[in-house]
């Protein structure tokens, strides 16, 4: 399975997410509660097996090393965006707005993923390489899946 249409998929579904959280501003309900935690689990098991299998393979290029380390922080700030909205009160004036910037955060990062990042995969890894990454990626998300 191709790599680049497995994380093109789970962004788009992420973003969608996104699209149905932002219709419950400034309301407190259990939809948005629902919503928040379907979001929290995307990102987290996206992210997870990006981490296990897609950085893995291309830091093992030393071109690539920089624009790796610099993903794999963009998924720590936003591990820590989550955090803070898992703590804070749904109702609380300051959850919608630190929400949109974690959706500023991610957006950013996916389009340094859809753009530089995959196209190094593409110059560095044939197509035998990437479709072990997708396969091997597919297997881990269900995994983590499963563990959540």
């Amino acid at each position: 399975m191709d790599i680049f249409e497995l994380i093109t998929n789970d962004h788009e579904k992420i973003l969608h997410i996104f699209d149905q959280l932002e219709k419950t501003r400034h309301k407190a309900s259990k939809n948005k509660d629902s919503l928040f935690e379907k979001l929290h689990n995307e990102i987290e098991i996206h992210a997870t097996a990006e981490e296990h299998t897609f950085y893995p393979a291309l830091q093992l290029f030393e071109q690539a090393k920089d624009k790796v380390i610099e993903s794999l922080e963009e998924h720590h700030v936003v591990r820590l965006l989550l955090s803070e909205l898992q703590k804070l009160d749904k109702s609380d004036e300051h959850w919608d707005a630190k929400l949109t910037v974690l959706k500023e955060n991610i957006e950013h990062h996916m389009s340094e993923e859809e753009g530089p990042v995959f196209d190094m995969a593409q110059d560095f890894m044939d197509e035998e390489q990437l479709d072990d990454i997708g396969r091997q990626f597919q297997k881990d998300k269900k995994e983590i899946k499963a563990h959540i």
